[in-house]
């Protein structure tokens, strides 16, 4: 999946970040839970397995270099 790479400037594919995701998503499963974003203090909120959360997360952006 391509996504914005804030390092290089381009939406571009970083599989790596696919396959770490992917893993996040298979414990969020697990738990029956999933990551969220908190709007009002801008950090994260744990709230039910959710396929819209799971989207939301696989859209990340990237900051890493490779």
């Amino acid at each position: 999946m391509d996504r914005w790479d804030y390092i290089k400037n381009c939406r571009r594919e970083i599989p790596q970040i696919d396959i770490f995701l992917a893993e996040i998503i298979e414990v969020c499963r697990k738990y029956n839970l999933s990551i969220s974003h908190e709007d009002s203090q801008g950090g994260f909120i744990i709230e039910p397995a959710s396929e819209e959360n799971f989207r939301w997360l696989l859209d990340a952006a990237a900051e890493v270099s490779e």
